[in-house]
């Protein structure tokens, strides 16, 4: 990131210059996307020159460099690699940060083994997505949310610029909405539905956005008070959609599924400059309507996906066109026993390998 951004503010075209913030893009996600939002007003505030303040925000990032060697693997990944053992440490170390001594990890793992040798071997692909008719809704419910999402997401981060007043101050308030956002998400994410709290988000997101319309467009506290509340619930939507959209792909598609929204994303946040452009050759309201009417059709779509709170994840495309039977009776929580020998778990998938490697599988498919 921080020699694709160095890169950047020496690039004699255009060209060159996207393509180091595109390289830098990847690197961008959750709080520190916000932190560095808010960082970037001072510091441009106090470095006028493009190239100087390209350079600035670029060398900060070398310290990641450094996460090379803390961050954690993920045990499912080492586990297709058969590097049981590393996953065995893993797994070992989320379940004493979550307070789970007792985690059989053995069970876990004879669970997944019996339950790929059943799998095919094939490696599922992008065509995979729209095959079942069930994970075929998912995937283009999926791509309207987040295409959706980014359009109005992005719209507001570009035209806090131009509701007239201060950009820096106008820029700050908008984007110091996702601090709480942020800290909502986290409580959220763990303690509320998916599919409740995503379309509450949408629609009150949404229903902001319209409410401008209600003022002059000469007001400028109301328009930058609507942006931000705006921008309150689309950031924090941000983060349930990625918990959600995991949730609902298999395994074995979770990386294609959710990296084919993001691509749907980005083609929202690319028409998303041109918003305003459109808003000022047509009748005033027109642009804010149909972006806000498109936010409301999704909040409609999300009601025909599936719920995910304290539910196991699916594995294979069948567990993903079966999820409506693959939902355990009981909620496993930290405090319930992890093995139980007269537990009463069904699941389309059978019993596997028992009920305690389900109920280990279950609880680790939380953390």
């Amino acid at each position: 990131m921080a020699l694709d951004g160095r890169q950047g503010a020496l690039s004699p075209t255009l060209v060159l210059y996207n393509i180091s913030r595109f390289i830098v893009g990847l690197g961008t996600f959750g709080i520190g996307w916000t932190a560095g939002q808010l960082g970037l007003v001072g510091t441009a505030y106090l470095i006028r020159d493009w190239r100087y303040l390209q350079m600035t925000i670029s060398l900060v990032t070398l310290p990641i460099i450094a996460m090379w060697w803390f961050l954690p693997e993920s045990p499912r990944w080492l586990l297709t690699k058969n590097r049981v053992q590393e996953a065995d440490r893993e797994l070992q170390r989320a379940a004493s940060m979550n307070k789970l001594p007792n985690l059989d990890i053995s069970a876990i793992v004879r669970a997944m083994e019996k339950k790929a040798e059943r799998d095919p071997k094939r490696t599922a692909n992008l065509t995979d997505l729209l095959r079942g008719r069930k994970l075929r809704r998912y995937t283009l419910t999926w791509w309207c949310v987040y295409f959706s999402h980014r359009l109005l997401y992005f719209h507001l981060s570009f035209a806090s610029a131009l509701l007239g007043g201060d950009i820096f101050v106008n820029y700050a308030i908008v984007q110091s909405m996702e601090l709480p956002a942020k800290a909502l998400s986290m409580v959220a994410v763990r303690y509320f539905r998916r599919r409740a709290t995503l379309i509450t988000c949408f629609v009150i997101g949404a229903a902001s956005f319209l409410f401008a319309l209600a003022f002059p467009r000469d007001s400028i506290v109301a328009k930058v008070a609507t942006s931000a509340v705006s921008m309150l619930f689309m950031s924090s939507a941000l983060d349930m959609m990625n918990v959600y959209a995991a949730e609902v792909f298999p395994t074995v598609l979770r990386t294609v599924g959710v990296g084919s929204a993001y691509m749907a994303s980005r083609v929202g946040s690319t028409a998303a400059p041109f918003l305003a452009s459109i808003g000022s050759v047509t009748p005033y309201g027109i642009m804010q309507a149909t972006v806000g009417s498109i936010q409301c059709l999704v909040a409609v779509a999300l009601l025909f996906m599936p719920e995910t709170l304290h539910r196991p994840l699916p594995d294979t495309l069948q567990d993903a066109e079966e999820s409506s039977k693959c939902v355990a009776t009981a909620v496993i929580s930290p405090s319930t026993p992890i093995f139980k020998k007269d537990s009463a778990i069904t699941h389309s998938e059978g019993d596997v390998s028992g009920a305690e490697a389900k109920n280990s599988v279950a609880e680790t498919e939380r953390m």
